[in-house]
Parts: structure tokens; sequence; C-alpha cells
């Protein structure tokens, strides 16, 4: 069971045993015993591959005007988060359906931003541009600082968690914004109601973790019935094109400046693609489900991590500890090959850090990986962003020497008093109530508790949400359990795109074909997310994922708390695969540690 811990609590005590090379010349396999909290003692072996934005009116819920891309600005909209209706849930899709006005608001006022002119910087296609692709300003001036080979997100950082906080919250401001806006175009007697309702609209969370990793069957759907006003404000029943579907790109010069290939050919955002027009989101639903058991796995030993920024950001550790292999970065980057896909020339756009926060999905996505943040702050609540190399951004920069730390600006997004957020103002749980929304295991009814009762609520919820349900979990509870994982470690711009690492057992259950052609077990995958452009800095940027193997063991007959059963059990059915975009082949360096 997961349990808090003090702050030094989950630093590993490791003991590494090289085993003998597997008989795969690309492959050295090490054994770690080590501690984590809770006092369960494990085994990990380790596969380690490395493969490689006129003017605006600074009030939070004003229209901006329209601006040309390459205008300067000198006002800026600062992140309040949704402040009408007080703190409400954000909850998880299939749950805010069931508030049906609720739901019918958020439809509404996603539509109406979705319907926002292109050009204008508190539109849809401009929010989500600060992610990634078309690397230009928003909200501020264009200067020579700035690097134009990245977006402004921070991944393979340590502010990854941090960064994209104030970043849905923008986004859901806007949201909640035009769900009120359109609920005030009903007439009496509906209006008050519609409002009440718009003001209770928060981003709703897609948590992958649970069942069966299933995409919400909504977001699969074309069309959706809603409630809408018509000309004289009265409340009609009407069917429209489904916003959570994709969002259809309305700037053909635009996308002809900014984008290429496929995604200048896309009329809208795509998953899992055939052609510029086909999406495959039964193809998407098939992938994520596939990989369940390995990421229900790795959420729940997401809260063993001993420190935020292990826990956020896929940057190689320095410890190198096992229970720093795997991190909230590297479970979101697999959800994103999975819903977009690996094929070549046919990436949906959740498979591109330049593209994905133009799919609707994305929003739902990141709301979730929000929520693990703050799930992991309310269990641990002294633990910050700590000093590490600085990463790349648009906003500016970097040099040799560079450090990201607490007090680095989470550029563009600005607070009300005009200064840039930083770690520091997003490091507790308790900063989300701040901007407008609380998470069922982080609830606003323990803003006045102390830290510790919040921290035994949110590990209470995580344990039931995610423990493990295996036959090494049924033993009694003082029985020390070994777990076994496949750590990679790699570099994305050696590998030249988006990637999946899939991990088989050869043997006896003969249940899958991999990508090689041959008849394996597979065991569980992680993934590199992948950009349209790499530079020489992205090429020496490790990133490590990892696959549980305890599970498949069992599934195998395999004693896991036999070490020497299993890694002869290792060596002789262990195998893995990259799915990769391009290019057709990539070196294979193996390190061992």
């Amino acid at each position: 069971m997961l349990q808090r811990h003090g702050d030094n609590a989950g630093a590993s005590i490791c003991r590494r045993e090289p085993v003998q090379k597997a008989s795969s010349a690309r492959r050295l396999t090490t054994v770690c015993l080590f501690t984590l909290p809770g006092e369960l003692r494990n085994s990990h072996v380790t596969d380690y591959s490395q493969c490689l934005k006129e003017g605006y009116d600074s009030r939070p819920d004003a229209e901006s005007t329209s601006r040309g891309l390459f205008r300067r600005q000198t006002h800026s909209t600062p992140v309040t988060g949704a402040v009408d209706g007080g703190v409400q849930l954000r909850q998880p899709v299939q749950r805010l359906q069931a508030d049906a006005d609720a739901w019918n608001m958020y439809i509404l006022g996603l539509t109406r931003m979705m319907q926002v002119a292109e050009a204008n910087d508190l539109s849809y296609y401009q929010i989500s541009g600060i992610h990634g692709l078309p690397h230009i300003p928003w909200q501020e001036p264009a200067s020579d600082s700035q690097d134009t080979d990245y977006g402004y997100c921070t991944h393979a950082s340590g502010l990854f968690g941090t960064w994209h906080r104030p970043y849905v919250a923008l986004f859901e401001q806007r949201v909640v914004f035009h769900a009120v806006s359109e609920a005030g175009k009903f007439a009496d007697p509906d209006r008050s109601r519609y409002v009440a309702a718009a003001q209770r609209v928060r981003l709703p969370y897609w948590d992958w973790s649970v069942d069966n990793s299933r995409i919400p069957s909504i977001v699969m759907q074309t069309t959706i019935s809603v409630v809408s006003p018509d000309s004289s404000g009265r409340a009609q029943r009407t069917t429209i094109r489904n916003p959570l579907y994709s969002y259809r790109f309305t700037n053909q010069a635009f996308k002809n400046e900014y984008f290429s290939g496929l995604y200048q050919q896309a009329a809208e955002t795509l998953r899992q693609p055939t052609s510029p027009r086909t999406s495959q989101n039964n193809v998407a639903n098939a992938a994520m489900m596939q990989n369940y058991d390995t990421r229900r796995q790795n959420t729940y030993n997401l809260f063993s991590i001993p420190s935020f920024a292990e826990f956020s950001s896929t940057a190689v550790s320095a410890s190198g500890a096992p229970n720093t292999w795997t991190s909230v970065e590297s479970i979101h980057n697999q959800v994103h090959a999975s819903v977009g896909g690996t094929t070549p020339g046919l990436m949906g756009h959740m498979s591109l850090v330049d593209l994905s926060s133009f799919d609707p999905i994305f929003w739902m996505h990141h709301a979730n990986v929000d929520r693990l943040v703050a799930i992991y702050q309310a269990i641990y609540p002294n633990r910050r962003v700590t000093p590490q190399p600085a990463t790349p951004v648009f906003a500016r920069r970097v040099q040799p020497g560079d450090m990201d730390t607490i007090d680095t600006p989470l550029w563009p997004f600005k607070k009300p008093n005009g200064q840039y957020y930083t770690s520091r103002d997003v490091s507790s749980a308790s900063s989300i109530w701040g901007l407008g929304y609380a998470y069922p295991e982080v609830p606003a009814e323990y803003s006045g508790r102390s830290a510790a009762e919040l921290s035994s609520f949110a590990a209470g919820r995580v344990n039931a949400l995610y423990a493990p349900s295996s036959r090494a979990t049924k033993r009694a509870a003082t029985t020390k359990r070994r777990e076994w994982l496949c750590h990679f470690v790699f570099i994305p711009a050696e590998v030249g795109s988006t990637a999946e690492l899939d991990v088989y057992f050869k043997g006896a259950n003969l249940t899958t074909i991999n990508a090689n052609g041959n008849r394996e077990q597979y065991v569980g995958g992680g993934a590199a997310l992948g950009k349209l452009k790499y530079t020489d800095h992205d090429k020496t940027m490790k990133i490590t994922a990892a696959v549980p193997l305890t599970v498949a063991l069992e599934n195998d007959g395999v004693d896991t708390n036999n070490i020497v059963g299993v890694v002869r059990h290792l060596k002789d059915n262990l195998t893995w695969v990259m799915r990769k975009v391009f290019p057709p082949s990539i070196p294979v360096k193996v390190k061992a540690y």
C-alpha cells in the first residue's frame, strides 16, 4: 500500500549485480535490489538500450481583438483560472457527462471557442499554438533572444509538470468564459439555470489508468446532441459537430505558412490516420487498451518516486535509482503515441510535440497529468522543483551552464500582477484551488485541514484507484515483494521522431505478432514523443522509459521472488522492438549501470 513518508523516503539503497549478457549482443542486463517507501523489497531487471502572440484588455474574461501573427503586443491576459462559481471539481469525462446541464455548457463553450478567428490570440488555435507550432510570440513582442526552433512548452524538464498547470488553466479559463457567455443568451426562465451550469464547468480529465485505458466514447463521435438558444433565446435541442472529435483548421494561409505535408493537407486534427482525411479512433483505442497494465502499474509507481523532478520528467535521473525510471511525463508520452500513432507519414497530431495541443483530446489528457501532479504534491507537500540543466523553449535561448530552477519563469503565462508565473506559484497542491478547480483526490474541502490530513487522504485514493491486483499482492501484507522493470535510456533525436518501445516474452504464451513479425507475448511498452525538427541540443538529451514485468512473469508461472529463476526466464525470453517513423534504421548502443 502507498504510504506518505518523509521527504527522504524512497531513497534507494542499490546493490548492482552484473548478470551475464543475454543472447542478443545489443542487450546487457543488470539486477538492482533496493528499498521503496513502505519498506517493500524489490528487484528490478534493466535493459539499458539507448537507441536513441493590437491591444489587449487585461481582464481575464475579455475577448481579445484579432491580430496579425507578426504584430508586437503590449498587453497580456492574466491567467486566473476559471473563477466563476468558485472552486469547482474537474471530474472524469463520464462523471461530467452525468451533470447534463454542465456538460451541455461545456460543449457549447468549447464549440464557441473553436469558432473564434484563428488570428485572435485567445482563439482555440492561438492558445493551442502556445505549446508548439507556429513557434511565434504569444502576447509578447518578438525578440532576438527567442528560440524559434521550439514552442513554449517544457519537455524532458523538471518544469514539465508545473509549466502545464497555468497552460491548462488558461485554456479552461477561456472555455468557461465562452460557456457563461453562451448561457447568457438563453431567455428566462432558462437563463439562470444554464448560467449556473456554466459556472460549474471545469475541464474534464481522462484517467487512462482505469477502465482498461479506453478512450472515452464521446470523444470518438462525430456529432453530439446539445440544448442551445435559438435567435430568440428559447432552448432548442439540436445536433452539432462534436468539438471533442477534432479541431477544424479555418485559416489556410496559416496552414500554408506553418505546417507542411500531411498537416498542411489535413482539414482537421487526426488520430491514427490512414490519410489526411481519415482518423481511426478504433485503432487509437486498441493501442491504449493494449498498454493498460503497463500504464496502471507505472501510474501507481509514480507515487514512490523520491523527488518532484524525477516524478515530473523523463530526463535521466542523476541517481539512476530504479524507482526513478518512470515519470508522469514518460507515461504521458506513451498516451500521445498511442492516440496519434507511429505509422510512417501518417502520424496523428497527438504524436508530435509541435502539433499535439490542437487535438481536443490533449486537454483532457493534460488535465489528468495535472491531476497526478496535484496528487503527488498533496502526498509530498515539501517536495519542489530543484535546479536542473535548462531545456530550450521559445522564450529563451539556452546557453551551456544555464539552469532551470523553481524561480524560472513559466513563459508566457502571467499573473494578475503582471509577473510571470514560476514553479514556486504552483508547487503546492493548494495552488489548484487558487486557480478555481479541485480534483476528487485533492478536494477543496481540505483547505482548512492540515497537510498531513490531505496527504493521508490523497495516498488512500491512490491505493484505491491504482494498487496492483496481481497474485503478488494477495500475499500477507508483511510479505516482501519484488517488482521487475525493463528500463530504457535513449536519445529521441537519434530515433528521429515519435517511437514506441514494445517489450515481449517468447515462450509458452504465444499471443501476439510483434513489429518484426515474430509471434510472441506482448508485455507492455513505452514511447518517445517526437518533433518535426531536432536541434543540436536535442541530440544530447537522454530520456527514460520503464515497462513493468511483474504481472507478465507471474502469468508465465515464474516465482518473482526467485531472482535466479526470473533472470534465467528473462535471458531466455525477453525481447524488444522500437516501432519508429524514420529513419529506417538506427544504431543501438548498450550501456550497463
